[in-house]
């Protein structure tokens, strides 16, 4: 393996179009209804080997028919689910995602399996055989977050591992709580506007950068929606915009799919402005689709789609 991603793994049951007063009404009829795979983990996983990535995932399911269908679905694109451990208490982590007409969307998250997940689930052995370890997504693995992600990442530099993790809403609003221990061993760090304001407590991508330079981090990024991504390795900073889309149809696991481009724009040996860009290419396929997950081109169609403005 070369790439081992850790985390959310999740069922996703999306409904579309949903009115922002569904509670107002009994009946809302929907045009849509998708079942796929889902979590931040999971989505980075099959995004990179649908880019012919070797890569694993490591998270927890449970033992029931969602779980089941999970892992053949996974195992079915080549993943190496060796990793994958089912839960002896919990059924799988499901989402239900409701989807406004315009893309945004609304999540409604079970997730005690993937709580269940803890740094020694993840053993030396496999981490000296991978080049990249990425979690996704610290502030909703209760298990991991805090004092395990950083025993894990510090083990994982050990065997000279490029270490790297996203994040989501902190529902305890405790933040940088969660993750500071971690920056330590951490490489790269590309968050979302709104978690990395939360965290850095500052506004503009440059101050949050000058907050996280205490770190030292390799690569900082913030994830900017629609106007693309603020990207620095603290000598060099850039704000590569979004490519352009004619119809956005779910914004679901963009930035999953994001950081999937980056993690491949690294093994190809990329500067950090060029992963950025990479990352901005498999979002766009991303949200013309709907779910986490959609259509993807060859490695190299995207990379012509990525560059090709330049």
């Amino acid at each position: 393996m070369e790439v081992l991603s850790a985390g959310l793994i999740v069922s996703d049951i999306i409904v579309h179009p949903v009115d922002s007063g569904i509670f107002d009404v009994d009946t809302q009829v929907l045009e849509n209804v998708t079942y796929a795979t889902g979590g931040d983990a999971l989505n980075v996983a099959v995004n990179l080997a649908k880019l012919g990535i070797d890569t694993g995932i490591a998270g927890v399911i449970g033992k029931d028919g969602s779980g089941d269908n999970i892992l053949s679905k996974l195992e079915s694109i080549g993943l190496n689910c060796d990793n994958i451990i089912k839960s002896e208490k919990n059924p799988t982590s499901t989402c239900v995602v409701l989807c406004e007409k315009s893309g945004e969307r609304h999540f409604l998250y079970y997730g005690k399996t993937n709580d269940e997940l803890i740094e020694s689930m993840i053993p030396d052995e496999v981490l000296s055989q991978i080049k990249i370890l990425n979690i996704g997504s610290a502030m909703a693995l209760a298990g991991l977050d805090g004092d395990g992600m950083a025993e894990l990442f510090k083990r994982a530099k050990k065997y000279g591992v490029t270490t790297m993790f996203d994040v989501t809403h902190d529902s305890q609003g405790k933040w940088i709580e969660k993750v500071e221990k971690a920056f330590e061993y951490t490489d790269v760090f590309i968050p979302s506007y709104v978690e990395a304001k939360m965290i850095t407590g500052y506004e503009k991508p440059e101050e949050m950068a000058e907050f996280m330079k205490k770190y030292n981090l390799k690569i900082f990024g913030v994830k900017l929606g629609a106007q693309g991504c603020y990207i620095t390795d603290f000598k060099k900073n850039a704000i590569v915009p979004a490519l352009p889309c004619d119809e956005i149809v779910d914004t679901t696991g963009a930035g999953d799919a994001f950081i999937a481009g980056f993690i491949c724009g690294l093994l190809k040996g990329f500067g950090h402005i060029d992963c950025a860009k990479l990352g901005s290419a498999v979002s766009n396929y991303c949200i013309r689709h709907f779910g986490a997950t959609g259509y993807l081109p060859d490695y190299e169609s995207l990379k012509e789609f990525a560059f090709s403005g330049n």
